[in-house]
């Protein structure tokens, strides 16, 4: 009987351990799980140090700047703050083609085509307080839908930030202004009718870590920034509108730019923060963390496993006050050879110009030790036939003669196995999905050693000055998807200032050349240029029948007017017409399957037809004028009209249009070497973007991220 008491004793003893662990470890988690907000919480207001010295009413008289807060979510990096900035009253709104003035009082933000009147909504924020220098790592603009009654089925919307030439005066602008500002920037995503709904909220940001956000942070010496709402297809029927916060149809869910911002002197004493040594009791410790539970089962055997432990040897050793979990990176690897230093030390000199100087590593980082002992080298292809074999073997001899025996490969290397990374889930749909996925097949099996993954390749490398510092490494062929959004918007041109052809992108205004890494952009946004924005017509060049007058010495009477007498001599004259078939500028119809012929040259010849992305209307090259010029005409062959005139035997060719159909990019030989211009549609206004004596060609103004495709209608 005392036995079975002891033991009933030690049972309820064991019991009520289990449940003051239990109840601790409850506690622990509960101190990490952030207290919702209350639903009428306000951020403090910026401090006096980031108070605004400039204010808008310094260009715009009448507007009075709205007080940025303080964002609470997203979460502000460390040291860093978010800002809410809201629109002032009288600088947001919309501009319509058939009127003189705007509507930057209304209550929407229309954008589309409305009976054939084609709407922009428009927006400055004022960005003055943010003093310059400070670093930018948000940027995102919040809209919320209004009215979706106009809204089409194949409609997309677009949010582009516009070039800091468009801030002054922004009150005073019409339809005109806003229209022909240049785009410094898309922000993503395109937006398509199925994102868009009343009171349904679109976010446009920029990537984090990208290029793109030195765009806002080079802008914060200005005193606003402003973007304009563009239908991806201006002149596609439909239209939607988001709502401005302002007037009497507005349900005051006002346009929100959030930037994320560290300012100079955080970012300093960050930086002194992290190189100084922490005050810790004696050296760091780098203590590794016991692993979070994968599931309740696991964390039930730890807890019964700690009471275990602590019953059989006593409670642990309390953790000294001066450890520190470590942060394990890799180590840069050596450059193999002079060019990948050299680019390497370019590409560091750009990062630091566009995101600033690294902030020194805390002194709890570790560099990771190596744990793979294998070395991963590629092997030699397998010669196809023996002719390949032969000329291999002799090339290595040549080689060994020259440079001596080749270096013989460790006794722990493996040929490598190239995977490319996953990519981020898009939306929660895909995560559900990949969730499921995973319970279905179970834990993937982990990497071999061999494993690499793949580093995606950039789509162009930015140039400083007017040549490569470096050819670019040939790369294998990519599959072609859509065309990276950086790209629309931008002139994609051959060139041969690397030695061979390569193909260069630029700016419409002549700044930002880059040397694209594969040319298959370049290849989709030429085929692009032959289609209407709605794929239902491509212009296509094929021999028309066409006649010539052919002459030759024909017989002819000649009567004396003294004598009457006649006489027969052979005269040079027309014996007859033959074929003489020429090329000309033909479209086809998707919709009902019909083609057309549009130019009838009676001495030239005409080819090389591109398609307006606004309007029907095509531009091409013919000789009727008796050189290589440009010439624009509609569908229907009217409004035939030469754009370019050369006095001498120069060439204009390979005309291109500008995603809003104002502009024509094309090159010519008019200065001695081939030259990328410009004009307007009409041919006014020319101007190069080539400056070095090069030849530059081909010209392509990327506007579609893939082929336009025709949709039959239901």
């Amino acid at each position: 009987m005392r036995a079975k008491g002891a033991s009933d004793y030690i049972s309820i003893r064991m019991v009520i351990i289990c449940l003051c662990v239990v109840l601790v470890i409850a506690i622990y988690i509960a101190s990490y799980i952030p207290i919702p907000l209350r639903p009428d919480f306000t951020p403090p207001p910026p401090t006096a140090a980031v108070t605004p010295t400039a204010t808008l009413s310094q260009i715009l008289p009448t507007a009075t700047p709205s007080t940025p807060t303080k964002e609470p979510t997203p979460t502000p990096r460390r040291g860093g703050v978010i800002y809410s900035i809201f629109p002032i009253e009288n600088t947001v709104g919309w501009v319509q083609s058939d009127e003189p003035g705007n509507h930057f009082n209304g209550s929407y933000l229309y954008t589309g085509l409305r009976n054939g009147t084609l709407y922009h909504g428009a927006m400055q924020f004022d960005i003055s307080f943010i003093p310059p220098g400070s670093t930018i790592y948000l940027v995102e603009l919040e809209l919320t839908g209004l009215d979706d009654s106009g809204l089409k089925d194949d409609n997309s919307f677009m949010l582009n930030l516009l070039t800091k030439e468009a801030d002054s005066q922004w009150a005073t602008h019409n339809f005109e202004a806003i229209h022909n500002a240049q785009v410094a920037e898309t922000l993503l995503p395109i937006l398509h009718a199925s994102d868009l709904g009343a009171d349904k909220i679109n976010k446009f940001a920029f990537q984090e870590k990208s290029p793109q956000l030195g765009l806002i942070q080079n802008r914060l010496g200005d005193k606003a920034i402003s973007f304009r709402l563009d239908s991806l297809i201006s002149d596609k029927e439909g239209w939607f509108a988001w709502d401005s916060g302002y007037g009497t149809g507005t349900k005051k869910n006002k346009a929100i730019l959030r930037l994320g911002v560290i300012f100079p002197e955080v970012s300093d004493q960050l930086t002194k923060k992290e190189t100084e040594t922490p005050a810790l009791i004696g050296p760091v410790v780098l203590i590794t963390n016991t692993p979070t539970p994968g599931n309740d089962l696991t964390a039930v055997a730890v807890i019964l496993t700690a009471i275990y432990e602590t019953t059989a040897t006593g409670t642990p050793t309390p953790l000294p006050n001066n450890w520190v979990l470590p942060i394990v990176v890799t180590n840069t690897p050596i450059p193999q050879n002079g060019a990948t230093a050299y680019y390497q030390q370019r590409v560091a000199t750009l990062m630091a110009t566009v995101t600033g100087t690294p902030i020194p590593l805390p002194p709890n980082v570790v560099t990771a030790t190596p744990t793979p002992t294998y070395r991963v080298v590629t092997s030699t292809p397998s010669p196809e036939n023996v002719l390949t074999a032969a000329a291999n073997s002799l090339q290595m001899t040549a080689q060994a003669e020259r440079f001596g025996a080749a270096t013989p490969l460790p006794p722990n290397w493996v040929t490598p196995i190239i995977v490319t990374s996953t990519p981020m889930p898009a939306n929660q749909a895909t995560v559900v999905y990949l969730q499921a996925l995973l319970l279905t097949t179970g834990t993937p099996q982990p990497f071999a050693n061999n494993v690499q993954t793949a580093t995606p390749t950039p789509p162009y490398i930015l140039l400083d000055g007017e040549l490569p510092f470096m050819t670019a490494t040939p790369l294998p062929p990519a599959t072609p998807g859509p065309i990276p959004s950086v790209l629309i918007g931008k002139i994609a041109f051959k060139s041969d200032r690397t030695g061979q052809e390569s193909i260069f992108i630029i700016n419409p205004d002549g700044t930002g050349l880059a040397i694209l890494t594969d040319r298959w952009p370049y290849n989709m946004a030429e085929q692009a240029d032959i289609y209407s924005a709605d794929g239902r017509f491509f212009a296509f060049t094929s021999d028309t029948i066409r006649y010539k007058n052919v002459e030759g010495m024909v017989p002819k009477t000649f009567v004396d007017p003294e004598t009457g007498k006649k006489t027969e001599e052979s005269v040079k004259g027309s014996i007859g017409f033959a074929r003489a078939d020429a090329p000309a500028i033909y479209w086809y119809d998707a919709l009902y399957k019909a083609t057309d012929q549009v130019t009838r040259f009676g001495i030239g010849i005409a080819y090389g037809g591109v398609w307006s992305p606004t309007r029907e209307q095509l531009a091409f090259i013919s000789t009727e004028s008796g050189n290589d010029e440009i010439w624009v005409v509609n569908r229907d062959g009217s409004g035939l009209l030469q754009l370019t005139r050369d006095p001498y035997n120069w060439w204009d060719k390979h005309p291109t249009w500008s995603p809003d159909g104002n502009k024509i990019a094309f090159w010519s030989n008019r200065t001695g070497v081939w030259q990328i211009w410009v004009m307007d549609g009409d041919g006014k206004n020319l101007y190069t973007l080539s400056k070095t004596g090069f030849n530059d060609w081909d010209p392509v103004w990327i506007k579609y991220p893939a082929i336009p495709t025709y949709k039959q209608p239901n």
